[in-house]
């Protein structure tokens, strides 16, 4: 049985078996892409259980459909478009064997084209997710793969980014296990993906088909909430307000069963599942724990530092019996400046809260606000860059990126640091939203600086307007390491670095505007 009631499956694996047909008379499999291939189905579909609490319940876990489900009887092609337009999520396992089949161009295309759409939330293209496993040319890929304005979701990827004259496997080849950070980090981030796709889902068939117009969900149904270490002595609170988050319709980060017990594993689950929330909530009471030591507020103070740091907000329940002394002189100190921070108004921070389930309402409302935009994209570029006084060479090659976005007939919103190098990126939501182009130009190689920009960009994007260009630019000048790959933010890499000014107008121009010859100008001029 499916997680969604609506669908046979969950999702439909679409795949290319790779060179050797399929499999013996018995059952072995002829090709490692093949094993490779269902290993990665098995750890997907694990992940996505365990991210909805459904792991290690088979009858109840999400069904993918892969075709060694095939039922043999009956016309093959017929069994196959039933299973394609039976199932609520297409994955394409993407290679160039996938784009020589003429099977994978067919089921794109049946899903692709099976069914009206009463909510936006049945967007076909909304439903569609890319694994790319290996390197190939976007544009031959299959229609359904492309947005209306012609561009190719930009998917994940399970391949080392190289020179494509290089044989590239995918992560982990030919047997992916756990132990492959690259391959297990992106497994992550795409079943979180699809995890909420799948919960925005199960919201939609919940909802009435009676009323009037379009059924729509609330923003923050699926999207994902760090919930922050606590201490032992509010353990049943964390319980109660992982609950009341699910209940909610929020996706809550660790799964229940991959929660920190001490400080390495708190931190190691800081870095797998924080960049891809877009809140962490955490109560905090008298008690602080005996680590870290370089942090007042023990372990509380290391999980708002780590949110600050990734500019994903930090909702704080301070439940704390005011008659009892805090833990240490340092964290009394810590939590007395919470409180009076918490009492300025401009700020808007509410500690205060009634019990667990208010506050997963209050944390359920901050996310819904978060992202209510006008909708509506334009030939618009917002730039931001970290750009200092200097001799001039820096200076000239902002000019230039400047000059190229003019050429392609678009207005421009500049964007710099403040002294600290900082900018305040939530009071230009509206236009990151209504842009289609966003450039990042990054100079001196401050990769911290970049990181912690396109990371709060794209916590500012709507699912519905990701379908612009977003590019990262570096150069003009290399002091020290040279590459920086920004695909974990949906960027994409331009190498500007020693290029006159006409060669990095062009090469701008193309990656913007998608001209025919922008592939061999990005090779030519080295973007990433």
């Amino acid at each position: 049985m499916a997680f969604l009631r609506d669908y046979s499956f969950d999702v439909f694996v679409s795949y290319a078996h790779g060179p050797g047909g399929q499999r013996r008379h018995s059952d072995q499999q002829l090709n490692l892409l093949s094993g490779w291939t269902r290993r990665f189905v098995d750890d997907l579909t694990a992940q996505i259980d365990h991210n909805l609490g459904r792991y290690g319940n088979e009858d109840s876990g999400v069904k993918a459909f892969f075709d060694s489900d095939l039922d043999g009887s009956g016309s093959l092609t017929g069994n196959l478009k039933q299973k394609v337009e039976e199932s609520a999520l297409f994955l394409a396992v993407m290679s160039p064997f996938y784009l020589n089949s003429s099977w994978c161009t067919d089921e794109i295309r049946w899903f692709s084209s099976s069914s009206p759409e009463d909510s936006p939330e049945l967007r076909r293209f909304s439903r569609i997710f890319v694994a790319r496993i290996e390197p190939t040319d976007y544009k031959t890929w299959p229609e359904g793969l492309k947005d209306e304005l012609g561009k190719p979701m930009w998917g994940h990827f399970f391949h080392p980014k190289a020179d494509r004259t290089q044989h590239i496997v995918p992560f982990g080849w030919p047997s992916p296990t756990m132990e492959v950070r690259e391959y297990w980090s992106e497994i992550v981030r795409l079943a979180n993906e699809m995890t909420t796709k799948l919960l925005r889902l199960k919201k939609l068939e919940s909802i009435s088909t009676g009323k009037a117009g379009p059924r729509a969900v609330e923003p923050s149904v699926g999207r994902q909430v760090f919930l922050g270490y606590m201490h032992d002595t509010l353990a049943p609170v964390r319980s109660e307000l992982r609950r009341g988050l699910t209940e909610l319709g929020l996706q809550v980060l660790p799964p229940e069963n991959d929660e920190a017990w001490d400080e390495a594993s708190l931190r190691e689950r800081l870095d797998l599942y924080l960049n891809e929330a877009h809140v962490m909530a955490l109560c905090a009471n008298e008690y602080c724990g005996t680590w870290p030591r370089d942090q007042n507020g023990g372990f509380v103070s290391l999980q708002m530092e780590k949110a600050k740091e990734r500019m994903i907000p930090c909702q704080l329940w301070l439940s704390w019996d005011q008659a009892r002394e805090p833990q240490t002189v340092q964290y009394k100190s810590f939590l007395r400046e919470i409180i009076e921070k918490s009492k300025s108004s401009d700020l808007g921070i509410q500690i205060i809260h009634p019990g667990a389930r208010e506050f997963a309402h209050y944390v359920k409302e901050t996310v819904n606000q978060e992202k209510v935009v006008p909708s509506g994209i334009e030939q618009l570029a917002v730039v931001c860059s970290n750009l200092h006084p200097d001799d001039g060479v820096y200076q000239r090659f902002y000019n230039t990126v400047r000059t190229a976005i003019g050429e392609t007939d678009r207005g421009s919103v500049l964007v710099s640091g403040d002294a600290s190098g900082q900018i305040r990126l939530k009071e230009l939501e509206k236009d990151i939203n209504r842009a289609d182009t966003i450039v990042v130009i990054c100079f001196d190689q401050e990769w911290g600086w970049a990181s912690n920009v396109m990371r709060e960009i794209r916590q500012l994007i709507r699912s519905d307007s990701s379908k612009g260009v977003r590019l990262l630019l570096i150069g003009p000048q290399a002091t020290h390491g040279v590459n920086f790959d920004g695909s974990a933010f949906r960027f994409t890499t331009l190498n500007g670095y020693d290029m006159d000014e006409e060669h990095l107008r062009e090469l701008l121009k193309q990656a913007i505007v998608g001209t025919k010859d922008g592939d061999q100008a990005a090779r030519t001029y080295g973007a990433h």
